[in-house]
């Protein structure tokens, strides 16, 4: 935003200076208020959003692509077990054998922030692991649980598909 801003005032500024250099020039004001104007609102901001390009934001993430901060989380699926590694190197690990249910969960904080959570619980409630959506390593996890009996691709597609605040079971071990 700032970069915006800075580049509108540096078009005000160029118009005002060319127009000032092209009266000089040319001694009439109707040619110099149009060349300050072709040169001063299009070709100058045009240079400079080419020149100061803003930072792609992906280029934080792990191979330069994703979502972030999404990308730098990490969920690894086993044969024993499902972890998650987080960015503040934290980590969450819960035995599949402990899997008691697998949500969505939907928030309206995006495109701001990440709006969508997996949320996969143990039997226990001291256990789970929470990972967003576009983490590295959740297309695993999606097939993991698609081949869970009963799993629902429905509730699935609902809560993908959600921007407000809810809570999508799409499997749960007591059904």
């Amino acid at each position: 935003m700032i970069r915006l801003f800075v580049i509108a005032l540096a078009s005000l500024a160029s118009f005002v200076v060319l127009a000032g250099v092209a009266y000089r020039l040319t001694g009439n004001n109707d040619l110099a208020a149009w060349v300050a104007l072709a040169l001063g609102f299009a070709v100058v901001p045009v240079a400079l959003l080419k020149l100061w390009r803003a930072p792609n934001p992906a280029s934080k993430c792990p191979g330069g692509t994703g979502l972030y901060p999404e990308c730098m989380f990490t969920v690894t699926v086993t044969d024993s077990q499902i972890s998650v590694t987080r960015p503040d190197s934290g980590s969450q690990a819960l035995l599949l054998s402990d899997l008691q249910e697998v949500a969505i969960v939907t928030n309206d904080s995006g495109p701001v922030g990440a709006d969508v959570w997996w949320v996969i619980s143990a039997k226990s409630t001291a256990q789970g692991c929470t990972f967003p959506a576009g983490a590295n390593g959740e297309q695993d996890v999606l097939r993991f649980v698609q081949g869970l009996p009963g799993f629902s691709n429905e509730r699935f597609i609902q809560a993908m598909g959600s921007t407000s605040n809810a809570k999508f079971v799409c499997w749960s071990a007591r059904d």
